[in-house]
């Protein structure tokens, strides 16, 4: 009778076992995984090529640096010109070799606006200004070639933030 027993429960049994059954759940349960994250980061990928990124920048996106920085851009603003700017600013050390950054640079007709993103903590403080007021001095007499105006940008949870160095931040 004992045998018998022995039959009839490898015969319940003979299905997957309980260890089977919990290796193929955490296999489909890593198959969901992937194939969720290959969508969400096939979307993203799908919304820096249509030319919207970070911080509310638009146009065209240039990778420069071994890092993949990047220059977004417009019309009327040149690979010569994007290149010579994004030298630049991995030269003086906005552009670090050990993370990326991103920056806009746009044309305006009379020069450029040039976006650049630091965190508004700094904007109001007169030695940060006039650093960054430096730069823009910099780059429209040895870079650009003509009137640079410098705006900061950022971003948190209550929205994009910018400000024109000749005018006020706006609030924090």
């Amino acid at each position: 009778m004992a045998t018998g027993g022995r039959t009839d429960l490898s015969k319940r049994t003979r299905g997957t076992s309980s260890k089977g059954r919990l290796i193929s759940g955490i296999g489909a349960a890593i198959g969901i995984t992937v194939v969720f994250l290959a969508v969400w980061v096939a979307r993203d990928s799908d919304t820096l090529d249509d030319g919207v990124i970070d911080y509310g920048f638009s146009g065209e996106v240039y990778r420069f640096g071994q890092v993949n920085h990047e220059i977004v851009f417009g019309e009327g603003v040149g690979s010569k010109l994007i290149e010579s700017v994004g030298d630049y600013l991995e030269r003086i050390g906005y552009f670090s070799p050990a993370y990326g950054g991103v920056i806009q640079i746009r044309s305006n007709g009379d020069g450029f606006d040039l976006y650049l993103t630091y965190p508004r903590q700094y904007w109001n403080r007169t030695d940060f200004r006039d650093e960054v007021a430096s730069i823009g001095d910099d780059l429209e007499g040895n870079v650009l070639m003509e009137t640079t105006q410098i705006i900061l940008v950022d971003e948190d949870e209550s929205g994009i933030h910018s400000m024109n160095l000749n005018r006020r931040p706006d609030a924090p």
